[in-house]
C-alpha cells in the first residue's frame, strides 16, 4: 500500500489551474531532547500535487500561504529532461481520485 498523511502549513500560495494544483507543506516534528532537556524542532518540506478535478474545484478558492491543510495521498517519483538534456527527478505526494485536501484557514493575526 501506497499512502500518505501529512498535516501541515502551506508554504507559499499555490500554482493553480484547472486541473491541478502544487504546493509546498511544512510538516514540523518536536521532541525533548534526552540529555539537555531543551525542546527541539525540526521542519520538513513536502512537495504536494493535487489532480483531482473535483479536489482542485472544491480547494482553489481557499488555499492559499499559511493555511493549515491535511493531505491524504501516494508518493510518487518522477522524472523529467531540462533544455540541456540533464534528467531531474522529484518526489512528491499525489492527490488524485483515491486521496483527499482539506484546507484550514490560519487564524487572524492580532493587532498586538
Amino acid at each position: 500500500m501506497n499512502k500518505v498523511t501529512l498535516v501541515g502549513h502551506v508554504g507559499k500560495d499555490p500554482e493553480i489551474s484547472e486541473k491541478f494544483i502544487n504546493f509546498s507543506v511544512a510538516t514540523t516534528e518536536s521532541w525533548i531532547d534526552k540529555q539537555s532537556g531543551e525542546r527541539k524542532e525540526i521542519t520538513d518540506w513536502t512537495r504536494v500535487s493535487v489532480n483531482n478535478p473535483y479536489v482542485v474545484k472544491c480547494i482553489s478558492g481557499t488555499i492559499k500561504k499559511g493555511c493549515k491543510v491535511y493531505v491524504d495521498g501516494s508518493i510518487k517519483t518522477r522524472s523529467w529532461e531540462d533544455d540541456q538534456k540533464v534528467k531531474h527527478y522529484i518526489t512528491e505526494v499525489v492527490v488524485n481520485y483515491s486521496g483527499e485536501v482539506i484546507v484550514s484557514m490560519p487564524a487572524p493575526k492580532s493587532d498586538e
